[in-house]
């Protein structure tokens, strides 16, 4: 799960959030999950990772919460 509202067009999911927009990919595996993003120019980026199941409920929207603080911090100026 990613931040916001999501797209994808050739694997590339576009999350839109309160502080903007970003693109990337979310990933997992047993045990794992990732987020990596950029902005639209490419220019900066950002990895998240954690390592425990897919999380759901309050666990998933904490996790949410994070990630869209990432971006927020990603688009700042």
């Amino acid at each position: 799960p990613g931040p916001g509202s999501n797209s994808a067009g050739l694997a590339v999911f576009e999350y839109v959030t309160r502080c903007g927009t970003v693109y990337g990919h979310t990933g997992s595996f047993p045990g794992f999950g990732q987020l990596a993003v950029s902005n639209r120019a490419g220019s900066r980026s950002m990895t998240f990772s954690i390592n425990t199941a897919p999380p759901r409920g309050r666990l998933l929207r904490r996790l949410r919460a994070m990630q869209e603080t990432g971006v927020c911090a990603l688009l700042k100026d």
